[in-house]
């Protein structure tokens, strides 16, 4: 409904500013994985959810902010795990053979490989997203909120039993 889609707005206009920290989040785990410390990733990430409920309970229930501060804390733990590994790729601490360098030789034929590799996985996350946006089309047509909130509860569900069997 109108109160809803105000939310989401207000809430995705603030959320939205962080989204190149989330990105190089989500895509510094695999480098975390290939400089063969991948718990530090799973660490960062469990940092990242921490610091995003602690804030919450800062922004919401202390400071009274609501929606915009529920929206604040998010960014914040985003971009704290977005941040992170830029810095240690590029500390002098970091002891694993995958850092940043200087004047780095692009190798353009593998590169073209590597993103042609990866169109099936971005299709298919197209296709998982225009189905959820259908069904939520749905709920709300005829269940209205409480159909979306179960939904996103489900999907919440999906995903930790997804994380336990993949890892």
């Amino acid at each position: 409904d109108e109160a809803m889609v105000g939310d989401a707005t207000a809430y995705g206009r603030i959320v939205v500013l962080s989204m190149p920290a989330f990105i190089m989040q989500m895509m510094f785990q695999w480098f975390y994985t290939t400089a063969e410390k991948p718990e530090l990733g799973t660490r960062m990430s469990i940092l990242s959810g921490c610091i995003n409920i602690a804030l919450d309970a800062l922004f919401v229930v202390v400071f009274q902010w609501g929606l915009t501060g529920a929206a604040i804390a998010t960014s914040i733990s985003i971009a704290v795990g977005g941040i992170f590994p830029l810095v240690f790729f590029s500390s002098k601490g970091n002891t694993t053979q995958l850092r940043f360098v200087q004047d780095p030789v692009m190798d353009w034929k593998s590169l073209g490989r590597t993103c042609t590799n990866g169109v099936s996985e971005f299709v298919g996350n197209i296709a998982l997203n225009v189905v959820s946006i259908a069904y939520n089309l749905q709920l709300m047509k005829y269940i209205g909120e409480n159909g979306v909130s179960a939904y996103g509860i489900i999907m919440y569900v999906g995903f930790i039993f997804a994380a336990v069997f993949i890892g």
